[in-house]
């Protein structure tokens, strides 16, 4: 049972959140960035504290914080947590070394014993007898009446202060909305011309988190300080528009034409003809200057065995070369193949990152392909193509497939997927509709070592 225990009253001295009083009355209150957070903290200011970083835990034994196995640990009195701790009066708690700072205070006011007078004569002696015999029943009903005082003003004040913790969250929000549209209209801006379809996807993000920040501006604080289901999910809503945006805005930052200039001498639009006369397209990527190629296993065989025929083109070139499979990888979705007859040797692709774990979740990449096809003849004579770069973000990866939420042009099979400083780290291998749009996979460029 925890009635017997006070609430626990949080001072924000540091932070977004600075200068804001916060009372919680329930059992565990979660602290982090996350939207489901209890102790909220804003997504893009406070980046010392992590989604779910710690809880106040109220127990009948009082109040004590955890840390949920925070990135930047959590400090109580200077001291970083490695388990649970009681709280006491006055404990100062920081979320990251650097991050927000928390005051803790905790209890009611103790309540005054009744001050008994002494003293000679009858009357005096019987008032203190009396005073004696009724002192626990007076300070009972003393702290009962001291008690119901408190439970009434801690009520209007943690209601006050949430109240006016969800205004300022929603000003933070607005604020955060307002930044971050002004960077994603530049970025739409200049990369209409380059790369379009992300920004479309800025363009339509943009259109969504205005309206939904519309909607809040005109939500009044709830009664009680609490969400109500509508408040709940237009928060939700509004914190999941703002995440796509800030990937999209990440995204938008690559220095695309550097690495376009880069990269598109070493990429090539390979065709496969098969035995019924069908003809498929994809990406292969330049890896040796032989005229060694690298591609989806997909591309280049299917079932039934290889393709009767391949032909490469590369990018920038109005040549087109006959091409033959050199090996393919029985584990991952890569090939290898070699275009036949070239003379004075190619570009080839000598920037690589086989270290996924150097990248963390919401790095942005590009992708470098030949997303819309085509097919070899006098058509296309001495056409010369340019590839297509388009955006996407890192959000997943393990050993064998990486996922990357797109943003422009999906990107053929084996295209090569590159980081900020242009270096390859895997090769497009298929696609998926994701809660956010188009979700592509890539093989993680660690697995062509593995070449047969």
């Amino acid at each position: 049972m925890t009635d017997g225990v006070p609430p626990v009253t949080v001072h924000i001295l540091s932070g977004s959140r600075q200068g804001v009083t916060l009372v919680y009355r329930e059992e565990r209150v979660t602290i982090g960035r996350h939207p489901d957070c209890r102790l909220r903290f804003d997504p893009g200011q406070d980046l010392q504290v992590s989604g779910q970083h710690a809880a106040l835990v109220r127990s009948a034994d009082g109040w004590t914080i955890e840390d949920l196995g925070s990135s930047n640990g959590t400090y109580l009195n200077g001291t970083p947590l490695s388990q649970a701790h009681p709280l006491s009066e006055g404990d100062q708690v920081r979320l990251g070394q650097d991050g927000p700072l928390l005051h803790v205070a905790l209890g009611d006011p103790a309540s005054p014993h009744p001050d008994l007078s002494r003293g000679g004569g009858v009357t005096r002696r019987i008032k203190a007898a009396v005073a004696r015999q009724t002192v626990l029943l007076r300070a009972i009903t003393a702290a009962a009446v001291l008690l119901s005082v408190l439970v009434v003003v801690v009520n209007l004040w943690s209601t006050r202060g949430q109240r006016q913790a969800w205004s300022e969250e929603r000003d933070l929000l607005t604020s955060r909305v307002d930044s971050l549209l002004t960077a994603s209209e530049t970025s739409r801006l200049s990369l209409e011309t380059m790369v379009a379809n992300l920004a479309d996807s800025l363009g339509d993000a943009q259109v969504e988190v205005t309206t939904l920040r519309d909607r809040l501006a005109r939500v009044s604080p709830p009664a009680g300080g609490r969400d109500t289901d509508e408040v709940a999910e237009l928060r939700r809503q509004l914190q999941a528009a703002l995440v796509r945006l800030e990937r999209q805005q990440l995204a938008a930052s690559l220095d695309f034409e550097g690495i376009r200039r880069r990269t598109e001498p070493m990429v090539a639009m390979i065709w496969s003809e098969w035995g019924d006369g069908s003809v498929t397209t994809g990406t292969a990527l330049s890896v040796g200057r032989d005229g060694t190629l690298l591609t989806n296993r997909h591309v280049v065989t299917d079932g039934g065995g290889a393709a009767r025929r391949l032909a490469v083109q590369y990018a920038g070139s109005s040549q087109v070369w006959r091409a033959d499979v050199l090996g393919v990888h029985n584990g991952v979705d890569l090939a290898w193949a070699k275009a036949a007859g070239i003379q004075g040797g190619t570009p080839m692709m000598d920037r690589f990152n086989p270290r996924l774990d150097t990248l963390p979740i919401g790095s942005p990449l590009a992708i470098l392909g030949f997303p819309l096809g085509g097919q070899p003849g006098t058509d296309v004579a001495g056409e010369r193509r340019r590839a297509v770069i388009s955006a996407g973000v890192l959000v997943g990866h393990d050993t064998s497939e990486i996922r990357i939420q797109g943003y422009g042009a999906a990107g053929a099979s084996g295209s090569p997927v590159m980081d900020r400083d242009g270096q390859v780290i895997g090769i497009v291998y298929g696609g998926a509709t994701g809660s956010g749009g188009e979700v592509l996979l890539a093989v993680p460029i660690a697995r062509a070592g593995e070449r047969p």
